[in-house]
């Protein structure tokens, strides 16, 4: 990553899991913009259907650890780590997703507002699963 950065280049890279992302913000030197997508657990459920048709063991394990995930985003100050929280509803390729929301943001800024979104939701996980 030091290499593309020292070339001039933008590297994009995906972690998946919020605290890998906070492992590697600690050992980078480099200023990183930092995005949250999220997805509802409804959006989510409908992907990994399709991805992984017929494999409910692994349509299971993937939904638990966006469970997991949500809950732990929920115990974090996500104001402090995240530059842009974007939500996606859409079937859209999260890239446009993600420049669409930015420009939005950009234009008129609402991150505590996304980042209540995401607050109030992982909420809603943790007293739907308590009480199933």
């Amino acid at each position: 990553m030091d290499d593309s950065l020292s070339n001039g280049k933008i590297p994009i890279v995906h972690v998946g899991k919020i605290y890998d992302l906070l492992e590697l913000t600690d050992v980078l030197e480099a200023k990183l913009i930092i995005i949250l997508v999220w997805e509802t657990l409804d959006v989510i459920s409908k992907r990994l259907k399709f991805r992984h048709k017929g494999d409910n063991d692994e349509i299971s394990f993937r939904l638990n650890h966006y469970l997991n995930e949500i809950e732990s985003l929920s115990k974090l100050n996500l104001e402090e780590i995240f530059d842009f929280v974007i939500k996606n509803s859409s079937a859209d390729n999260t890239i446009a997703v993600v420049e669409k929301g930015i420009i939005e943001q950009a234009i008129q800024p609402n991150l505590k507002s996304e980042i209540e979104d995401v607050k109030n939701y992982a909420l809603w996980i943790k007293s739907v699963n308590r009480s199933s």
